[in-house]
């Protein structure tokens, strides 16, 4: 049976229509109608789901995935570190990403202890590492400047678009002189957030944060490093850039600087 074949007996055997399923769903009976009649097979996951609250099921037997092979997701691999990378991955596929990995994983069950014989480790992914360190209180350049591409540390974020390591103290005691950390570009920056910015040819780690004259600070997160702090004014020639935010698992407090 297809996907759209469960969906149909499933309504039947409630007893609804297409309208019914349409409007507990948030679609509309057309859709319902093209899925029954497998007219549409690359369903999104999020749609999926919020048919089988609908049809009162759960998105596997819709998708009609193996009892037993569930039984070992969820008893076998719970609270490990397996189970939750499956988390990850079962959150970002669509409807037929999920039936390919589904029968792929099918079929490596089947093999003789479950190993492909002649199958490769799949590749790790890879993330660029910029051998320019962005400096926390000294200047050191990044844009253009050699990388290198280095497989993605477990534990490290998969959201992240390049990674470098820290030169510099004016970020202590949060990150220190050595540390990697990891970027994301395009990502939007709240008061004192760490980003990697550029500002008048040199690159700079720091806390950012604007005034209500609309005047930009570089911050420095180490308490006795205010003299390191840079002031970009409303009205300045000066060109700033920002490369990313630095993923941290908490934010930043707003620096508190020692009166010298």
């Amino acid at each position: 049976m297809t996907v759209g074949d469960r969906m149909r007996e499933r309504r039947l055997q409630l007893k609804m229509t297409q309208d019914e399923v349409a409007a507990r769903a948030g679609t509309i009976k057309q859709t319902i109608y093209k899925y029954e009649q497998n007219k549409i097979t690359n369903i999104p996951s999020d749609k999926i789901e919020a048919i089988a609250a609908a049809l009162k099921t759960t998105p596997s037997d819709l998708m009609g995935w193996d009892e037993k092979t569930d039984d070992i997701l969820h008893d076998a691999a719970r609270d490990t570190v397996r189970y939750k990378d499956f988390q990850k991955i079962d959150a970002r596929l669509n409807a037929a990403g999920h039936s390919a990995w589904m029968s792929y994983g099918k079929y490596l069950l089947s093999q003789p202890e479950n190993v492909q014989p002649d199958a490769e480790p799949l590749p790790r992914p890879k993330i660029i590492h910029y051998l320019s360190a962005p400096a926390a209180g000294y200047a050191a350049p990044i844009e253009g400047s050699d990388y290198e591409m280095l497989d993605l540390p477990d534990g490290a974020p998969e959201n992240a678009d390049f990674c470098v390591n820290v030169s510099g103290k004016s970020m202590m005691p949060y990150l220190k002189n050595g540390d990697m950390v990891y970027v994301k570009r395009d990502s939007p920056l709240q008061d004192f957030d760490v980003g990697v910015f550029f500002l008048d040819g040199d690159t700079f780690i720091k806390q950012i944060c604007q005034d209500s004259f609309g005047n930009t600070y570089l911050l420095s997160a180490n308490p006795d490093m205010e003299d390191a702090n840079k002031r970009v004014s409303r009205n300045s020639d000066s060109t700033l850039i920002c490369y990313g935010k630095v993923i941290l698992p908490h934010r930043l407090p707003q620096p508190v600087y020692r009166r010298r």
